[in-house]
């Protein structure tokens, strides 16, 4: 591999004597942008392949949040634990010096079709999960974000929920809440006020 020589070429000699090292700045020049990129050398194909200069794959070291640039956003990663694991999380550092997280440290279940529970991540670190619980005539259904979806690493800030009603259930004054005090990290507790047989009750949570 060719070495890149700084001061190439030198103005104290003729370029007929300079020019070996002029190939050679080249030739690293073209293996150092070939990193990420399609390299200089290869004019073989046409978009999106083969094109020289275009990008292939973006590779970020992990880095502290740098300084804010007044005229331009900045895109970096950096090794963190946001409660599930370490590894490195994306973030956005805007022109006026506003921090926002992108990922977090798990991979999305949201194409669970045969539980109807799912989960993922939202821009600022917030959690999104949402889910099903079967159907009981109890007074209070337990929902544990664990057993199917995860718990939260700090808190739960706000469920809802939707029941859906059995067509056998009598009359038309059932109800459901959530149970004063039961929201945590790990689940909330759904108040079947009047102990109807519900279907079941469709759930959504939001924390971080």
């Amino acid at each position: 591999m060719p070495t890149y020589q700084p001061g190439i070429p030198t103005g104290s000699v003729n370029l007929d004597v300079d020019y070996q090292n002029i190939q050679d700045n080249f030739q690293q020049l073209n293996v150092a942008y070939g990193v990420d990129h399609v390299p200089f050398s290869d004019i073989s194909g046409i978009p999106p392949a083969g094109i020289s200069g275009m990008h292939n794959v973006i590779h970020m070291t992990s880095q502290a949040a740098p300084a804010a640039v007044s005229t331009a956003g900045q895109l970096f990663n950096t090794s963190n634990n946001d409660g599930f694991s370490t590894d490195t999380s994306l973030f956005y550092l805007t022109a006026n010096n506003k921090n926002i997280r992108l990922t977090n440290n798990f991979v999305p279940v949201t194409a669970n079709n045969t539980n109807r529970n799912g989960y993922t991540f939202l821009p600022g670190g917030v959690i999104l999960q949402w889910g099903f619980k079967a159907g009981s005539a109890a007074n209070t259904v337990a929902v544990a974000f664990a057993t199917d979806n995860i718990n939260f690493p700090n808190a739960c800030f706000n469920v809802n929920i939707i029941p859906i009603r059995a067509a056998s259930s009598p009359g038309s004054d059932f109800s459901t809440v959530v149970v004063t005090g039961s929201v945590s990290a790990t689940g909330f507790t759904i108040g079947n006020v009047g102990s109807h047989t519900m279907a079941g009750w469709y759930w959504q949570a939001i924390g971080n």
